[in-house]
């Protein structure tokens, strides 16, 4: 039965990842209550942003909080492409609640199995 559960959030996920539509991103200086889907706000009180923040892709409600300071770990990176297609590494993985585990790749999510 957990098997079937999985398989049945697997092919869930590849729905999603293929009909929905793409992260973009905005660039905010103070996190708002509520935040917006499919959309990765990056925190900048001052000159160097210094966390991402998001709703988990896989429809969870969760909101995520990326440390961007290279100061404290983990940390993670992103990067804006010519196209205006955001990147975040490394992968962002759920240890707790949906335990989702993934990249996002020029806005789109790329589900790790």
């Amino acid at each position: 039965m957990k098997y079937i559960y999985k398989l049945g959030n697997w092919i869930l996920r590849q729905y999603e990842f293929h009909f929905s539509r793409e992260f973009k991103y905005k660039l905010v200086k103070d996190l708002p209550e509520d935040i917006p889907e499919k959309i990765i706000l990056i925190i900048a009180d001052g000159n160097q942003p210094d966390s991402l923040v998001f709703s988990c892709p896989c429809g969870c409600n969760t909101t995520i909080y990326l440390n961007l300071l290279r100061d404290a770990k983990p940390c993670w990176k992103y990067r804006i492409n010519k196209r205006g297609k955001i990147s975040v590494s490394p992968s962002i993985r759920r240890k707790i609640g949906c335990k989702s585990h993934f990249f996002i790749r020029e806005g789109r999510v790329d589900w790790v199995s």
